[in-house]
């Protein structure tokens, strides 16, 4: 192996995991998307409710919030807008996942801040590039 290969893996040795933020109130779905996730490097953690999720945002400052909308006593919008009017959004990129896919849905939460939307039942390997591209690392096979 040349020096530059070694100085290479060492540095993506040394990189510290991405945080990530899945604010999912259905626990398989939270648990099926933190597997791929982790597998694929992030460190993720996860929360199911709104005052559970804004409290792990502002300590945690995740680079991407993977946020459904529907969650117990609040929506996933209310969650989106609050980020917004605290300023969390400047740092943190959010990405909906809902089984709610109709237009104003979407363009109501793109319009709050949201920066992708992924309709369920998703393809794991299009969550992982979409995950990927919003958090700048290289997408595809991985």
């Amino acid at each position: 192996m040349t020096q530059d290969a070694k100085d290479d893996q060492k540095t993506a040795q040394e990189i510290p995991p991405v945080p990530i933020l899945i604010v999912e109130d259905d626990r398989v779905v939270a648990e099926l998307v933190t597997l791929i996730l982790e597998r694929s490097g992030f460190s993720v953690s996860k929360a199911s409710r709104f005052v559970e999720a804004m409290s792990l945002i502002e300590s945690i400052r995740p680079k991407l919030v993977l946020l459904d909308l529907f969650l117990p006593g609040w929506s996933g919008l209310d969650l989106l807008e609050e980020m917004k009017r605290s300023g969390l959004l400047s740092k943190t990129k959010v990405l909906i996942i809902s089984a709610l896919g109709y237009r104003e849905v979407v363009q109501q939460a793109i319009m709050l801040g949201a920066d992708d939307f992924l309709v369920k039942p998703f393809d794991m390997e299009m969550l992982t590039d979409k995950v990927k591209k919003l958090t700048d690392l290289p997408t595809g096979a991985g």
